[in-house]
């Protein structure tokens, strides 16, 4: 049975009037739609509560957001620093072995032990410190040891460079010198006739001073220069005939007489063991021979004590 709902108006006349207006059916569903309008009006303005309050925190949040950046900009700033330290360090690491590298063929060896990959560096930031996004006061103690580290590190290459570099110097003006200094005969074979130091003349038979070493051979044997260093003098010189006179350097000259030939020109650089001329008897001689002198400082000295190897002597 469908029930509607009726209402009874009193007129005028005096009758009553009836209206069937809505069933209950309509009534439920009018009751529906109300009560949804009362809920979707509370949930927006539940939401709007919501928006209000939002955006009463956003300056704050805002803020938050604005420091976190700061925190990370500072710290991708230390790393950048951090970084190039490292990289100075590296470089510096890098010399070292260049050094390391010199100093071993300075002194005859070959390069040894370990390689330049050896003294290779990483960059990136530790397991543990990279795992979780560290506190202020975690990350301060981190890079102030990591500061510390490469601060140490740095200051013992940097002493370690200066002491390979008076070490450098030291041996290159050593091995200088002993290039410098003469350590081989003039000659290949041969015989001593005549010692450095007091004899009697060949020519007068009186007691002279002789300020070299005379060692005869055939003519024409090959004269070789007895240390590195710049021709001073090739020429004729008064007794000693044709002449060629090297300075060395350090105080230290040679002087080679009587050539038949000269072979290297004034001004010319030579090397141990380099041909400067052929074995003669020009000027005041017996016979061929090589007159030859070492000398400090224009001081003669026994140039038979820098002869390793023995001559025969006359």
């Amino acid at each position: 049975m469908n029930h509607r709902l009726s209402i009874f108006i009193y007129n005028p006349s005096g009758s009553f009037v009836r209206l069937k207006l809505l069933t209950k059916r309509h009534l439920y569903a009018a009751g529906v739609s109300v009560l949804a309008l009362i809920l979707a009006f509370g949930f927006a303005l539940f939401h709007y509560g919501q928006v209000v309050a939002d955006q009463e925190k956003a300056p704050e949040l805002k803020r938050q957001i604005a420091e976190l950046k700061s925190v990370v900009d500072q710290r991708d700033s230390q790393i950048d620093e951090f970084t190039a330290k490292i990289d100075t360090l590296q470089m510096k690491l890098v010399k070292l072995n260049r050094y390391e590298q010199k100093i071993r063929q300075i002194i005859g060896k070959e390069a040894e032990g370990e390689k330049l990959e050896s003294y290779g560096m990483g960059g990136t930031i530790p397991e543990d410190a990279a795992a979780d996004f560290l506190s202020s006061e975690e990350y301060d103690k981190m890079i102030t040891g990591i500061d510390q580290s490469v601060q140490s590190l740095d200051d013992a290459a940097e002493d370690q460079k200066n002491q390979f570099e008076v070490l450098w110097k030291t041996l290159k003006a050593l091995k200088n010198l002993e290039a410098a200094t003469p350590s081989i005969r003039p000659i290949d074979g041969g015989w001593v006739s005549s010692k450095f130091g007091y004899r009697h003349s060949p020519f007068t038979g009186e007691k002279e001073f002789h300020a070299g070493v005379d060692i005869a051979c055939r003519e024409g044997t090959p004269i070789k220069a007895t240390a590195d260093g710049k021709v001073l003098f090739a020429g004729v010189k008064g007794s000693m005939g044709k002449t060629v006179v090297i300075d060395h350097g350090f105080g230290i000259k040679t002087r080679y007489g009587h050539m038949n030939k000269i072979r290297v020109n004034c001004g010319q650089n030579v090397t141990k063991g380099d041909i400067i001329g052929e074995m003669g008897s020009t000027g005041r001689s017996t016979g061929p021979h090589v007159h030859y002198e070492v000398r400090l400082n224009d001081v003669p000295v026994d140039a038979g004590k820098y002869m390793p190897q023995r001559v025969a002597r006359h």
